[in-house]
C-alpha cells in the first residue's frame, strides 16, 4: 500500500522535468525570506510558485550596440519543501521544469524565526543551493542570496535579497556558461498556516555571448506545517 505514494511522487517530478529535454530556463526568482521556519515547525511546503526566468533556448534579439539579449521565459511552475532544523537553520529542495532541481539551505544570523516573529522585527539570513540535470544534456545551476527584512506588522514581511547565480549548460545544439546578479524586492502575508509571497527581481548578466537584463516577477503560495 505504501508504494503508490512513492510512485506518484516520482511521477510528479518526472512531469515537472520533462520539458527540459527541449527547453532550458535559468530561474531568476529568489522567493525566500530572511526568516527560517523555526524549531517549533516541521517545515514549509511551497505548494505552487509561478515565476519568470531567462529562456536559454531562445536565440535572443539583436540590440543596437550589436549584442544579443536573451528574452524572458514563459511563466514557470515550481514546487518545493523546506525542513526546519532549528531556530537558525533550514534546508530543502525545489523542483522546477526546464531547470535542475535545487537542494538549498538557509541560515539566519539576526532576528527571530518565522514561528516566533514579532511586529517591528528585523531579520537577516543567507541562503545557497545548487542542482544538476542531465540526459542528452548537462545542466548545472548554483544560487546564493543575502536576505534582509522587516515586519512592519505581525503578518506583513517586507524583504530585500541581493542574489547571484551561476549556470553551465551543454546540450546538442549549444553550450554556454552564465553569470547572473541582481536583487529581489518581496512582500509576504501570513495567515495562520498559510501564506503567499510576491517578488520582483531585477537581474543582469551574461550567458555565453548573450546579455541578460530585466525585471522578473514571481508569486508563491505557502503551507506551513
Amino acid at each position: 500500500m505504501r508504494t503508490r505514494p512513492r510512485k506518484s511522487g516520482w511521477l510528479i517530478i518526472a512531469v515537472l522535468q520533462l520539458s527540459a529535454c527541449s527547453h532550458y530556463r535559468m530561474p531568476v526568482a529568489v522567493l525566500d525570506t530572511p526568516e527560517v521556519g523555526g524549531a517549533d515547525r516541521v517545515g514549509r511546503v511551497e505548494m505552487l510558485s509561478i515565476h519568470s526566468g531567462v529562456n536559454l533556448s531562445d536565440p535572443g534579439s539583436l540590440q543596437k550596440d550589436g549584442t544579443t539579449k536573451l528574452g524572458m521565459s514563459v511563466p514557470l511552475l515550481m514546487v518545493g519543501f523546506t525542513r526546519s532544523f532549528s531556530d537558525k537553520l533550514e534546508a530543502g529542495i525545489r523542483i522546477q521544469p526546464s531547470a535542475p532541481p535545487v537542494i538549498r539551505a538557509k541560515y539566519q544570523f539576526v532576528g527571530l524565526p518565522e514561528a516566533k516573529a514579532e511586529r517591528r522585527g528585523f531579520s537577516l539570513a543567507a541562503s545557497a543551493g545548487g542542482g544538476l540535470l542531465f540526459g542528452n544534456y548537462f545542466y548545472i545551476l548554483g544560487q546564493a542570496a543575502l536576505h534582509g527584512g522587516y515586519r512592519i506588522w505581525q503578518n506583513h514581511l517586507f524583504s530585500l535579497s541581493p542574489m547571484f547565480s551561476f549556470s553551465s549548460l551543454s546540450a546538442d545544439t549549444f553550450t554556454g556558461t552564465g553569470i547572473l546578479y541582481g536583487a529581489a524586492l518581496g512582500y509576504q502575508y501570513d495567515w495562520a498556516a498559510l501564506g503567499w509571497r510576491i517578488e520582483c527581481a531585477y537581474a543582469r548578466g551574461t550567458f555565453a555571448t548573450s546579455v541578460i537584463s530585466g525585471f522578473y516577477p514571481s508569486l508563491m503560495f505557502i503551507w506551513k506545517i
